[in-house]
């Protein structure tokens, strides 16, 4: 995934339908933009106030963009990004040829070129967007009203410490199905844009194989970074459907009927 200097809890907050939004945020009610936020500010205060942490597990922060996984692994810290410890965190769907479709690290100048193409194919996908988590909540449920219930850490890098938290504040945490089907389009141009589809059109077809023991579907890694990250995904989609997979949003692969909570 591709790298990003965020703080552990600057977590990727999931927008997973698309709403028409009328309402106009004042800025005076955010931090600015691209910097650490206070925890000074009376919301930061109100919002730890809602949470007890006193039972949270005592890990240290980790360090390091990505964490540094050099040191030895201790029980009971599950770290995705090092051990693929995943915890109770969503990795998987629970159907067969149902294809979580997820999109990292946007929105870009690129993002537009990827909603007109899903919407050609009447695809709708998943997308995290970089973003502090709680201002971002704030911002997401001011424009629509509602808050969302599913995050992604930066790198899908999480421990224990950090689950705890996140689900004393209300959120799921959705990572992907391993290295198998993650894209590597965060690889361009280290990698060519046919080197890459290839690469996860070769996954696609193992997964679909006949004779094939699956018995849940996945969710993927996709970025809306660039062009070229776009050009992948207009290439690998049309793969998957033709081989019946069914991309959809990770809400919809759960069935899960309410992604977001109302205020």
């Amino acid at each position: 995934m591709k790298p990003s200097n965020m703080c552990i809890l600057a977590a990727l907050a999931a927008i997973v339908t698309i709403t028409p939004i009328t309402a106009v945020l004042d800025s005076k009610e955010f931090p600015p933009e691209s910097e650490v936020p206070s925890v000074d500010s009376p919301l930061v205060k109100q919002w730890l106030s809602e949470i007890d942490l006193t039972a949270a597990p005592s890990i240290p922060p980790n360090s390091g963009d990505p964490s540094d996984c050099s040191t030895v692994v201790s029980e009971g810290i599950c770290r995705w990004a090092c051990e693929d410890c995943s915890a109770d965190d969503v990795i998987q769907c629970p159907d067969v040829n149902a294809w979580g479709l997820t999109f990292n690290a946007g929105p870009s100048e690129a993002t537009p070129e990827l909603l007109a193409f899903l919407g050609e194919k009447q695809v709708k996908a998943t997308f995290f967007v970089l973003a502090e988590i709680k201002w971002t909540e704030k911002a997401i449920a001011d424009a629509v009203g509602y808050r969302v219930r599913y995050m992604r850490p930066p790198y899908g890098d999480i421990d224990n410490r950090v689950r705890f938290v996140l689900k004393a504040l209300g959120y799921t945490v959705v990572n992907w199905s391993g290295n198998t089907f993650d894209s590597n389009d965060w690889k361009i141009p280290e990698m060519s844009i046919s080197a890459v589809v290839s690469k996860f059109q070769k996954s696609l077809q193992t997964y679909t194989a006949p004779g094939s023991s699956n018995t849940k579907g996945f969710i993927s890694l996709e970025h809306d970074l660039s062009k070229e990250t776009v050009a992948v995904a207009k290439e690998v989609i049309p793969f998957g459907m033709e081989r019946n997979l069914m991309p959809m949003t990770v809400a919809e692969c759960l069935h899960d009927t309410s992604p977001y909570s109302s205020l």
